[in-house]
């Protein structure tokens, strides 16, 4: 059981989707110094807070459009495509 749970932690980036605005984007944040992305969709905020995480802060900034699907390492961010996450 404990091989799934870290199985699911390890690809948790690689499987977060969202489609919708960027409302926060801190770095370096408390947990480890990883990144910290909210994504505000229709009805829910997405968070997107990993150590795979890639994203720099010349790339993505509060008011971004963001768009990634599960399993993929690539997302768009105001049109244009990038790797994301590791």
């Amino acid at each position: 059981m404990v091989g799934f749970f870290m199985y699911q932690d390890y690809h948790e980036a690689y499987t977060f989707s969202a489609n919708g605005i960027v409302v926060e984007a801190k770095w370096n944040t408390k947990n480890h110094g990883m990144s910290l992305f909210l994504i505000k969709e229709k009805f829910t905020n997405k968070k997107l807070h990993h150590w795979k995480v890639l994203l720099e802060p010349e790339q993505i900034k509060v008011g971004d459009s963001f768009y990634k699907e599960a399993a993929s390492k690539f997302c768009t961010i105001n049109g244009r495509t990038i790797q994301c996450v590791k």
